[in-house]
């Protein structure tokens, strides 16, 4: 019973590191720079909305795109933090339920034990 305990426990420990880096390392991939085409398209599709455009107004638009790009991938990342912790929220309640059943067990076989002693003297 022992043994299998801990290497329920070794097995949780295991889970949890797993769950933690893929959570603390983003996905490869993720964050990319625009191609030439796309960097493109965008200044043609802002040119239609532009009456007197400057190049002031397409530095700020692609400051501003560049600022939402950013704030994209902080959210990406504080969703992926955010679902590892409820994971781990969840295997934890699971743990303190097997923590809870094994005291639960020691606490009846203490009391029975204890009553045994008592009939004894």
């Amino acid at each position: 019973m022992e043994r299998i305990d801990r290497q329920q426990a070794l097995s949780d420990i295991t889970s949890t590191r797993q769950r933690l880096g893929q959570a603390t390392n983003p996905t490869p991939g993720m964050s990319r720079q625009p191609g030439i085409g796309e960097r493109k398209a965008k200044a043609d599709a802002r040119a239609r909305y532009q009456f007197d455009a400057t190049a002031s107004d397409d530095d700020l638009e692609d400051e501003l795109d560049e600022n939402l790009d950013e704030t994209l991938e902080v959210t990406r990342r504080l969703k992926g933090l955010a679902t590892a912790m409820g994971d781990e929220v969840n295997g934890q309640n699971s743990r303190l339920g097997r923590v809870t059943n094994k005291t639960e067990d020691l606490e009846y076989g203490l009391a029975k034990n204890t009553e045994r002693l008592a009939r004894i003297r």
